[in-house]
């Protein structure tokens, strides 16, 4: 099936990231793909600033979300919740008892998978904030036009679907063990080697699909999440190469 940007159905639109844009946090990252532009900011893990917050078993953990005009209404309090829940369930809490970790996403422009693209960009800032990770967590959406599958759909793509899937993968999970953390993602500001098991972390779909057509998406979703864990992998490689070069060497 033509795509009106030429893609194939199971082609992906050329994803790219840039960590570090925000000065006053401790992480961030602007993601795009295609005309979909996110930029996330991550601050602490912290103090909390109530002590009713305080948790011994890891952070307390608040995501919001913005838009262009600066609004946070409707749909988008659905996705604070999924990226907070997102967001639990890949830090490895053991690590920051009784702490804060809040996050900010501003959706620049949305042209298509809104959703993979928040997950995407705040899980390359925990990174950049340091933050140890038990996987990457990344997301992808999948629309249905009759039995086609269109990966990475557009704006235009999701309207006309008759039916759609998101779903969040935790790549590479490093298990919730003693010694975990020596392994996790972001504990030495790598990116790991996915070398663990993959878990679906949320996986929500809409419209009009029948099993068939909702297991045919999910597989592509899976493989769409992978291409995205990739990514960041290679994001996060390129940065730590970057730092090495920069770090001057002690000469004894």
């Amino acid at each position: 099936m033509a795509r009106t940007d030429g893609r194939d159905g199971n082609q992906l639109r050329p994803p790219s990231a840039e960590l570090g844009v925000l000065r006053r946090c401790d992480g961030s990252c602007r993601f795009t793909q295609g005309g979909t532009e996110v930029v996330a900011g991550v601050y602490g893990p912290a103090v909390p600033r109530y002590s009713r917050d305080e948790d011994y078993t890891g952070p307390a953990v608040e995501v919001v979300v913005r838009s262009g005009t600066g609004a946070a209404l409707g749909s988008e309090r659905l996705l604070e919740a999924m990226l907070a829940g997102a967001t639990r369930a890949i830090v490895v809490r053991e690590l920051y008892p009784n702490t804060a970790l809040s996050g900010t996403v501003h959706v620049l422009h949305g042209d298509g998978a809104v959703t993979a693209a928040a997950l995407n960009a705040l899980t390359l800032a925990l990174v950049d904030a340091g933050v140890a990770l038990r996987g990457l967590a990344c997301g992808a959406v999948v629309a249905a036009q009759g039995s086609t599958l269109l990966l990475d759909p557009t704006e235009a793509e999701e309207d006309a679907a008759q039916g759609a899937c998101f779903l969040a993968l935790l790549e590479g999970a490093a298990d919730e063990k003693d010694g975990a953390a020596d392994d996790a993602v972001g504990a030495g500001g790598g990116a790991g080697d996915g070398a663990g098991a993959d878990r679906i972390l949320v996986m929500d779909s809409w419209g009009r699909c029948d099993k068939e057509l909702q297991l045919k998406m999910t597989r592509a979703a899976v493989s769409a999440a992978k291409a995205a864990a990739n990514f960041a992998r290679v994001v996060l490689d390129r940065r730590t190469a970057l730092q090495e070069r920069n770090t001057p060497m002690e000469t004894g």
